[in-house]
């Protein structure tokens, strides 16, 4: 099977996945992903509502206003159930795509917490329809 045929197959069987995972075992990564791409989202752009769960993080990076040494901010969670509400406001305003953000912190925001959160974004149905594409965008 040609490269680009078994990246297009993976990505199709695994939407979760982001599409340079599936090239990675292909030489030509780049333009294979673009041709996934190509073949997924055709010839537009497409918006990712961000929604950010937490912005405990341990890290320092000077660009991010969650780094660890601003003590300017109040540190917030989301539950499972404010992960709902976020989810269903966002459906309502017509989103279909969300880009998850969370910070790195080993004690509030752990692969554990991330990974029930995906699982509570991709159950919920609401009137639109539901959450179609979930990106993660984590240090973990």
């Amino acid at each position: 099977m040609p490269a680009f045929d078994k990246a297009m197959a993976l990505a199709l069987r695994r939407p979760h996945r982001p599409l340079f995972h599936y090239s990675r075992q292909f030489s030509g990564r780049r333009s294979i992903a673009r041709e996934v791409k190509e073949k997924i989202y055709g010839n537009r752009i497409v918006l990712f509502a961000p929604l950010y769960l937490s912005n405990h993080c341990v890290n320092t990076c000077t660009y991010c206003p969650y780094h660890a040494k601003n003590k300017n901010i109040v540190r917030k969670k989301l539950t499972q159930e404010e992960i709902t509400r976020e989810v269903v406001a966002l459906q309502d305003l017509g989103h279909k795509r969300l880009l998850l953000e969370a910070g790195e912190h080993p004690k509030y925001n752990p692969i554990e917490y991330i990974l029930e959160s995906i699982k509570t974004i991709y159950s919920i149905k609401h009137k639109n329809g539901q959450i179609r594409r979930l990106n993660v965008n984590i240090a973990a």
